[in-house]
């Protein structure tokens, strides 16, 4: 966000000159590119001058940007030579050399704040709002007038780099940025009118050889535009980034790119184009958009409603592997930074997930799914988040957008996250700096492999079928995560996985597990015709395709206990049945696709696609997938692990909404039915509603008596049905009839004490009998009869039991 104007005249510095040997002499709060640490990383950073004649040694120093903090940062052992500089990093690090770094930040605002060995103030200084790459320092070196640099002297004298007391004030538009059926007049003004604006509509920051504004600009074509005030003896005033949509009505987020266009454009610096040092051969290497080259820009994005709701400087990178950066659309990389102004976005931009603060965010091309389906990788991750209490897979949020740039219309881009030590903090809430996060079998993204190479060692040369071996395995690996992960892998047939695409981390503190995060599924749903719902993608890795991948060579290691293998196949048929049934899958693709159909015509036809080929790659690889995945892969589980046959097993409760049944790993809404194997044991547990006790179970070949415990667990051999009766808490006869009110047929539902003979009469408001049960034995514990109404008229009727024993009404309403 735009800082508030302001000018600074003086700030505030106390110096004791008893002890002002050494002083704050210069600082910046924003580093871009100024300065880079023994990382290469720019971090802020403060330097320190010595007034004197002589050596000071600073050992015991402290430095601090909170007064109130108890834990300063103390210096080492160094001393700063007579009337010479001293660079101190604030980057958090905490090192004492060769580099010094704080254990701190800087930001604007605080009060940074020298103490010698004795605690003794040296000197305070408040941190004003800086411009990137701008610093603020004494005037003559040592003094107390500070001024702000454009070009900052770390390590040398101020006296080398004109000051100046401040910044131009800042500016106002009118109307505000957004969306206009039609051309706008746009007024810019300023609190100060000796004040020259400058503007640009080009994307580019304004200077000061920029168009002079002296009226109000006519906005006729979607544009942003960008103004900046200059005041003699002063720095210009921060830009001011507004973007017009001119006649745009868009159903998607918009996000609009504001930058100089040689940024991303210019053959020999933009970070978008081949450049000079590109190979010819594919994927071009030595290409400009294959440097980690990183440039500044303005984001502005607006959601659904056409609301602002982010607005910052940031930098931008491309993003991606061969794939998505040799698209003409590249993948982009946003990044927050302090050095920017904020360090984050503040934003909650996945609906499905509750993290609201972000480092590092991806503008995803969708790689190899570029102008095909767009939305492959989204489909199966928003998948997974929409129903995150029944899988446990790490995933990431998947939300399309309409991107511009510089005011051009630059089509769908999927915001992403970027997997990284971040991700990590901000879904998860661990230490950024305390984790192990890896890919593949050798790549570092943060951490080492020391812990997953002792781990997978172990994994794979004990025998798993022991149980204390299994144990330990277990307490090293998130077992239903890594199995949910398999499952998703192998059922969605990517066939660009398992020797690519894999990430995995763990905290590095006691107890935690090793994890996997899903990425990069652009290749499932029979991308390029290459994984059809035929392909085994189960059978593949566990030939010798897969022996010598780690992760698949865990896997394998623990199948050999039987306790896992149960758990994986059951686990396998759960998901199918449920999450990754034919329905649940047809459902989800028609929401993703509803979801950017609107937009896909103006995407394609801007990379020179039609709409047609769209409807095309889903209609052609997407829905046939889907239709026949869930069945193929339970074959394909039967063959992997040669189970004698899959059966069919049906469940439901009585009376309707007195209780559920858990199957395994799930609890499915009754009436429901799904497909198991013969030979591998299912869990089964009814679960009474409140005020409702679990009474016996029913199935139509199992059991040849009711069965009384309300856990089972048995091999299904057969095609079974299996009923859950509850009866009522409360003793004492209960009528129940559903539904209520009543179409065409009732179910009469009463449990009683024992058996006895009796009858079910219905009477309207009036008295009338409508129905005669006649006489019917009925048993001990629950009982049902049922009830013709398709021919009565609406309204309330009165049902009536009778036995020897009981006589009780109840009512009910037809409709």
């Amino acid at each position: 966000m735009t800082r508030p104007a302001y000018i600074v005249f003086a700030m505030l510095l106390l110096v004791i000159p008893a002890r002002a040997q050494v002083v704050i002499n210069e600082l910046c709060a924003r580093n871009g590119s100024v300065l880079e640490d023994e990382d290469d990383e720019a971090e802020d950073w403060v330097e320190l001058y010595n007034t004197s004649a002589s050596p000071v040694p600073l050992n015991g120093f402290t430095i601090t940007d909170d007064p109130e903090q108890q834990d300063k940062w103390t210096f080492p052992n160094v001393s700063i030579p007579a009337q010479s500089f001293l660079l101190v990093f604030l980057s958090g690090k905490d090192r004492s050399g060769p580099e010094l770094h704080a254990n701190f930040k800087l930001s604007e605002d605080e009060q940074l704040q020298l103490y010698d060995a004795s605690q003794n103030l040296l000197g305070s200084v408040q941190v004003p709002g800086l411009q990137l790459d701008h610093s603020y320092g004494g005037v003559p070196d040592g003094g107390s007038g500070f001024l702000f640099f454009a070009s900052p002297t770390p390590g040398a004298s101020n006296s080398a780099s004109p000051g100046s007391a401040g910044y131009a004030p800042g500016l106002q538009f009118n109307p505000q940025a957004g969306f206009h059926a039609g051309p706008v007049q746009l007024q810019i003004s300023c609190t100060n009118p000796n004040a020259q604006i400058r503007y640009t509509l080009n994307g580019s920051e304004p200077t000061s050889s920029s168009p002079l504004y002296t009226g109000p600009i006519w906005i006729t074509a979607t544009n942003p535009v960008r103004a900046r005030a200059f005041e003699p003896g002063l720095l210009p005033s921060d830009v001011r980034t507004e973007t017009y949509f001119i006649g745009v009505d868009k159903q998607l987020p918009v996000i609009s790119l504001s930058t100089d266009s040689s940024h991303l454009f210019d053959w020999n610096t933009g970070i978008y184009v081949y450049g000079p040092n590109a190979s010819s051969n594919f994927p071009y290497y030595g290409a400009n958009f294959w440097r980690e080259w990183e440039r500044p820009l303005h984001i502005e994005m607006f959601d659904e409603e056409g609301a602002l709701v982010l607005e910052q400087d940031a930098g931008v990178q491309i993003n991606g592997g061969s794939v998505a950066r040799t698209r003409p659309m590249k993948s982009l990389r946003i990044i927050a930074r302090g050095s920017y102004g904020d360090g984050d976005f503040d934003y909650q931009f996945f609906p499905e997930k509750a993290a609201d603060q972000f480092k590092v965010l991806v503008l995803r091309n969708a790689s190899g799914d570029f102008c095909k389906m767009h939305f492959r990788d989204g489909f199966a991750h928003n998948l997974i988040l929409r129903a995150r209490e029944k899988i446990d897979v790490d995933v990431l949020g998947y939300r399309p957008a309409a991107v511009y740039i510089n005011g051009d219309y630059w089509g769908i881009h999927n915001i992403r996250e970027k997997v990284s030590k971040h991700y990590l903090a901000e879904n998860y809430g661990v230490d950024p700096e305390n984790v192990d996060l890896l890919e593949e079998d050798t790549t570092v993204i943060q951490g080492d492999f020391t812990v997953f190479n002792a781990m997978h060692a172990f994994v794979t040369g004990n025998d798993m079928s022991l149980p204390a071996n299994y144990d330990s395995a277990a307490a090293m690996i998130d077992i239903e995560s890594f199995c949910d992960y398999f499952i998703t892998e192998t059922f969605f047939a990517n066939i660009d996985w398992p020797y690519n695409n894999i990430k995995f981390w763990r905290e590095r503190a006691p107890g935690r597990k090793w994890r996997y995060i899903l990425i990069d599924l652009d290749a499932i749903l029979n991308n390029n015709g290459w994984a059809p719902a035929s392909l085994d993608a189960l059978g593949r890795i566990f030939g010798p395709y897969g022996d010598d991948n780690k992760h698949v060579q865990l896997l394998k290691s623990l199948l050999a206990n039987e306790g896992f293998r149960h758990y994986f196949i059951n686990r396998y048929a759960d998901l199918v049945n449920t999450e990754y049934s034919v329905d649940a899958l047809s459902d989800h693709l028609g929401v993703m696709k509803n979801r950017i159909v609107e937009e896909m015509d103006d995407h394609m036809l801007r990379w020179g696609f039609w709409i047609n080929d769209w409807h095309a790659e889903i209609n052609a690889f997407a829905v046939p997938f889907v239709a026949a995945r869930p069945q193929t892969a339970l074959d394909h589980v039967q063959d992997t692990f040669n189970l004698e046959k899959q059966v069919q097993l049906s469940l439901d409760v009585w009376p309707p909404g007195a209780g559920t049944i858990r199957l395994n790993t799930i609890h499915p809404s009754v009436p429901w039915s799904g497909t198991y194997f013969d030979g591998v044991p299912v869990a089964m547990t009814a679960i009474p509603a409140p005020g409702y006790r679990f009474a016996y179970w029913r199935s139509d070949s199992l059991f040849r008596q009711e069965a009384r415990s309300a856990a089972l667990v048995f091999n299904p051999d057969a095609d079974d049905v299996f009923t859950a009766y509850f009866a009522p808490e409360e003793e004492g006869l209960h009528l129940s009839v559903f539904p209520n009110p009543v179409s065409e047929t009732a179910a009469l539902s009463f449990v009683l004490g024992s058996d006895e003979a009796g009858s079910v009469e219905v009477f309207d408001a009036l008295g009338r009998q409508v129905y005669h049960s006649g006489e019917q034995n009925f048993v001990q514990g629950p009982n049902l009869v049922q009830l013709p109404a398709a021919g009565w008229s609406k309204g309330v009727y009165i049902v009536r039991l009778s036995t020897p024993s009981v006589n009780a009404g109840g009512k009910m309403m037809k409709n």
